[in-house]
């Protein structure tokens, strides 16, 4: 009924035909598994969803659920949408998402669901009392199916108490025990475990480097805190422009049997959700508009320095992964191939002489000169460049959208 990850399994299938089936993995999402499922929809749009295996966590779980049920997803994201709605109108409606889950389930889920996930489907959740990570992959009716997307799904509190897993115990969200935030951040691996040997990996958040990735920016809150439907609407329409586009640009390489895609232009594309890569630059501009006088000038020299001060973090971060890199790069052929990232030598020293490439660079340099800094303007590549290799960047970017 369920197993535990292995360190040399980590994210394969349960069963020995997922050898020649791809592996689709939906990551932990809160609200935004509506981006999830428009990743489905898309599958199911392209016929693609009888052929995967996939694996899920948290929101992912009940997202991945519907992969495998013959339900109009249009239908069930008209009713999450209701429930974000209900949510938004109290301040208690935000801890209610076991009941919103419960209730999904209970509507749209048959009793042949269990019999249609099992070989096809698996649940991480986190095991008790010591965030063991357990991977659920057998049911023998639907409260069996509900009690473990709701306990893959129990990010506490936000969703309540810990659920009773039948055979485990008690659990909670399986992203707490699928988490490799070291690996992430180090050696530049996923940053779930689960994705990290799978075919095709999805996740919500625009700063991941997952496969199927938002495409446009998503604020990290929304996971948490829900917007309004209309906003809930187009991340579900994002998710599925970005699939197709990714499918459309990898048919070719993968072991997906395609059927004809449809054409993509009849498709009104969803629209910006925010914008501005060079918000986080213009910080000193917008303060300085916002005040006057020796107000206005004593702001706008702090946020110089502070720029400054941000640009530096930046910098010292990408100067300690590359001496990490190096040292991984060195060390690679006496390495287990746990922690290697890329899983070849090559691939150590490419990363290595990514990040080393940006140290050289005289814009990153002179970004750290306080008042010259804000000046200097970098390239939509340098930018992006940049954006996927730090994390004090990501942060530094997240803090002023959402500020």
């Amino acid at each position: 009924m369920f197993r535990k990850r292995s360190k040399t399994t980590e994210n394969t299938a349960a069963t020995a035909s997922t050898a020649v089936r791809p592996v689709w993995t939906f990551s932990s999402s809160g609200w935004l598994f509506l981006y999830h499922f428009g990743v489905i929809k898309c599958l199911k749009d392209l016929d693609l969803h009888r052929q995967v295996y996939t694996i899920g966590s948290s929101g992912g779980s009940c997202a991945g659920a519907f992969l495998h049920m013959d339900t109009d997803i249009d239908e069930v994201v008209r009713f999450v949408l209701s429930c974000a709605l209900e949510a938004r109108s109290s301040f208690s409606g935000l801890f209610q998402l076991k009941r919103y889950l419960k209730n999904a389930i209970r509507k749209f889920g048959t009793a042949e669901l269990p019999n249609k996930l099992e070989g096809n489907y698996e649940i991480s959740v986190s095991q008790l009392p010591w965030l063991r990570n357990r991977r659920i992959t057998k049911w023998r009716d639907m409260e069996d199916v509900e009690q473990s997307i709701l306990a893959s799904s129990c990010a506490v509190p936000l969703a309540g108490l810990p659920v009773n897993v039948p055979g485990l115990g008690y659990c909670i969200d399986g992203m707490f025990s699928d988490s490799q935030l070291i690996k992430a951040l180090v050696l530049g691996n996923s940053y779930f475990a689960y994705h990290d040997h799978a075919s095709v990996t999805i996740c919500p958040f625009y700063s991941s480097r997952a496969h199927i990735t938002p495409s446009e920016y998503v604020p990290l809150w929304w996971a948490f805190f829900p917007p309004s439907p209309e906003e809930l609407w187009r991340v579900y329409k994002l998710g599925q422009k970005d699939a197709r586009a990714w499918v459309i640009k990898n048919r070719g390489r993968t072991n997906l049997t395609v059927t004809p895609i449809p054409d993509l232009t009849d498709e009104p594309e969803a629209t910006v959700l925010q914008d501005g890569w060079h918000a986080w630059e213009n910080v000193g501009e917008e303060i300085s508009m916002l005040a006057t006088g020796a107000v206005a000038r004593l702001w706008s020299a702090l946020s110089h320095v502070l720029e400054a001060l941000g640009w530096t973090l930046v910098y010292w971060e990408l100067a300690v992964h590359t001496v990490l890199s190096a040292v991984v790069a060195a060390l690679a052929p006496v390495l287990p191939d746990s922690l290697k990232a890329g899983g070849s030598t090559a691939m150590a020293w490419k990363r290595c002489r990514d990040y080393y490439a940006l140290l050289l660079s005289l814009k990153m340099v002179l970004k750290m000169v306080p008042a010259l800094g804000g000046r200097i303007r970098m390239g939509m590549d340098a930018i992006d460049r940049i954006f996927s290799l730090s994390f004090c960047f990501r942060l530094f970017w997240f803090l002023k959208q959402s500020a």
